[in-house]
């Protein structure tokens, strides 16, 4: 089968007639994105921009009924995303598809904001981060989820408990060896012995998931 030729109609970031086409190719991965417009390649740009761009409108035409409120968002959205990566980068290249979405719905949030965009029906929203600062409300967010699914799958029900309570709600240590009541240096037994075997366990099945949660928990 004939690969699909892509001729963009505007640039994804000047929003003009671009000067090179591209091939759509779902098998690139999100790394191989990230990696070649960090290095400067615009035709990788345009593959990025297509590959996100209906989805990301479809998602945001959901909550927006105007469709082109909706392209303005998206293509706001995809801009912001395609500035980090041009500049520095994701830390975590293999969650791309996510933060994009991410960053789509903060984007959403801030022209909500904005007093024409909101609808009497609506009490004023809190406060959101800024768009080009998501990533790392996005990997907390992300970390924490990937954490609570590999602390589910461990056989002890004392570790699964202990690393919750560590992990996911932030629970203070003197507030968990009140409740497991534990001195502190049994629980800094326990939870010692818990990150092991969550660590040995990950290094084993999913090393991946292991250096996602490196700096979060090991």
């Amino acid at each position: 089968m004939l690969p699909t030729i892509i001729n963009l109609a505007v640039d994804p970031v000047t929003r003009a007639q671009p000067a090179f086409s591209s091939v759509i190719n779902t098998a690139i991965s999100p790394l191989a994105l990230v990696t070649h417009i960090k290095r400067g390649d615009r035709p990788m740009e345009a593959v990025f921009f297509q590959r996100y761009y209906t989805g990301v409108k479809r998602h945001l035409a959901r909550y927006i009924f105007d469709p082109s409120h909706a392209e303005d968002i998206a293509h706001d959205a995809l801009l912001t995303v395609l500035l980090r990566l041009r500049s520095k980068g994701i830390e975590q290249p293999q969650f791309l598809d996510r933060f994009v979405y991410q960053t789509a719905k903060f984007s959403y949030f801030s022209w909500l904001r904005r007093p024409g965009n909101q609808p009497a029906l609506f009490e004023p929203l809190e406060e959101h981060p800024d768009s080009m600062d998501t990533e790392q409300h996005f990997l907390g967010a992300e970390q924490r989820r990937l954490l609570h699914e590999q602390i589910d799958t461990l056989r002890i029900k004392r570790d699964r408990e202990i690393l919750r309570r560590a992990y996911i709600h932030n629970e203070t240590k003197p507030a968990m060896c009140a409740a497991l009541v534990l001195t502190t240096s049994h629980f800094d037994r326990i939870i010692f012995r818990a990150r092991e075997r969550l660590k040995q366990k990950l290094k084993l099945q999913d090393p991946d998931i292991l250096a996602a949660l490196q700096s979060n928990v090991f």
